[in-house]
Parts: C-alpha cells; sequence; structure tokens
C-alpha cells in the first residue's frame, strides 16, 4: 500500500472512501495484503464494507464465505528485531 499509494500517508488517512478504492485495488491485483506496523495503516482494515457494492458482491462469494470463518490463531502482539 505504501509503494502505490504513498498519499494515503500524507492527507488520505481520515477519507475512508479513498481508502476503501486503494485496499480494494490492492486486493484485486495480489493474493494477500498485511495490514503491519504501528502507523494508522494497520487500522485501515477495520472501514469495512469492502467489495460490498452490488456489482462485486457477486465476484467475490468466496471472499465473504473467508470471512465468516471463525478465527482460530492467537495474537502475538508486537514482534520487534533484537
Amino acid at each position: 500500500m505504501a509503494i502505490k499509494y504513498p498519499f494515503l500517508y500524507n492527507y488520505g488517512r481520515n477519507k475512508d472512501n479513498l481508502i476503501r478504492v486503494c485496499v480494494e485495488a490492492t486486493l484485486m491485483t495480489n493474493h494477500f495484503l498485511h495490514f503491519a506496523g504501528l502507523w494508522h495503516e494497520s487500522e485501515m482494515f477495520e472501514i469495512g464494507e469492502l467489495f460490498e457494492s452490488e456489482e462485486k458482491k457477486s465476484e467475490f462469494e468466496d471472499y465473504y464465505q473467508y470471512l465468516a470463518s471463525p478465527v482460530t490463531g492467537k495474537r502475538k502482539g508486537v514482534i520487534k528485531p533484537s
């Protein structure tokens, strides 16, 4: 996200619609998106409504099935190099 959409770090961090479009575009071209770090980026996934427009819902049935599956892992917290 930082490489393709650096403007999010300057003036887009509070614009949910812009964040949503950038996250959707990133997920369309990647198999994985890691919301890492202590920056505001780690909270961008919480904006919700990703791929929820009627035209996109049918394309992402597997995605919504994935979201409905229970989370079984345990959080490790912040891991920093020694």
